[in-house]
């Protein structure tokens, strides 16, 4: 497989690194997963007096967030941080351009799911 972004591969093994540094044990079980993907803004968003009023809020640009959630997933699992993607029950994933105290990433949280529904 090809991947249409070069920049994922280096986005994967920045996720497997800093997953792998965690030390978290394995999600084995049914997994709920949410990510908002923070990406840096382009000068174009800016004038002399700071951030555009218009500036726009989300990042509607490449890379499409199916891509980016796939990579992430596949580094999650590549890292034994989640024992197999399928595992992956619930997915909240966005992506939007980073707010001034913030720095470009993802903030990624994985939830355990009961394996049997409550009664």
């Amino acid at each position: 497989m090809v991947e249409s972004c070069k920049l994922l591969p280096a986005w994967r093994a920045l996720v497997k690194k800093t997953a792998l540094a965690l030390h978290y044990p394995i999600f084995d079980g049914p997994i709920s997963l949410h990510i908002v993907f923070l990406f840096s803004r382009p000068k174009t968003h800016f004038n002399s007096k700071g951030l555009k009023p218009d500036a726009p809020h989300f990042h509607t640009i490449r890379p499409d967030l199916s891509k980016i959630i796939r990579s992430t997933e596949d580094a999650l699992q590549d890292a034994k941080l989640i024992h197999d993607d399928a595992r992956i029950c619930i997915c909240n994933c966005s992506k939007r351009y980073v707010m001034a105290d913030e720095s470009p990433g993802a903030l990624i949280t994985l939830h355990s799911l009961p394996r049997v529904p409550a009664t």
